[in-house]
């Protein structure tokens, strides 16, 4: 077939040769992503309860009512467990998608479930001292024990569990 090129062919001399040790990743890992999804969720859940105090004192139907009442369930359950596990699973993936080999696998997954954890637990940091000043009564009853165990001990676990061994069984599902 002369005249067409066959997409992947290294015979063209601009792009060189590739092997599989030298190859780039496809593609940049990225957490912003599902960082800023994590954070932006937690914050709706704050903004919900601060902006909608009085929702309770109105009928059961009013969307002022509703409002205030997700606004726990932003904050409390999902961010100790659902939202780790979503973002360990999108930075997972991503991670063994893009590393070349199991072991690189691992190493980055770590890395970037640690960076995240760090970055989460100042985060909620800051949301736990804004709901404080805001006199939010759902984070100013927690005592602090259950704070640290809820918002940080068990949402970064997750990460730094999770986050690894799906990128490795990622990377070992793609090298099968």
């Amino acid at each position: 077939m002369a005249g067409m090129q066959v997409f992947g062919d290294n015979n063209n001399p601009l792009q060189g040769t590739a092997d599989a040790n030298t190859a780039k990743p496809q593609g940049d890992i990225g957490i912003a992503g599902p960082l800023a999804f994590w954070i932006i969720m937690l914050l709706l859940g704050l903004a919900f309860l601060i902006l909608f105090p009085a929702g309770r004192a109105n009928a059961s139907g009013s969307t002022r009512f509703i409002l205030y009442d997700i606004g726990p369930y932003i904050i409390d359950m999902p961010r100790a467990i659902i939202f780790p596990l979503i973002v360990a699973l999108w930075i997972g993936m991503r991670t063994g998608a893009n590393t070349q080999n199991i072991r690189k696998a691992i190493d980055v997954g770590v890395i970037n479930a640690v960076y995240t954890s760090v970055v989460y637990a100042i985060s909620i940091f800051i949301i736990y001292l804004i709901a404080v000043y805001s006199s939010v009564e759902l984070l100013k009853s927690l005592p602090t024990d259950t704070f640290v165990v809820y918002l940080v001990i068990i949402p970064v676990a997750t990460l730094l569990i999770l986050t690894p061994l799906i990128g490795l069984l990622r990377r070992a599902r793609s090298q099968a």
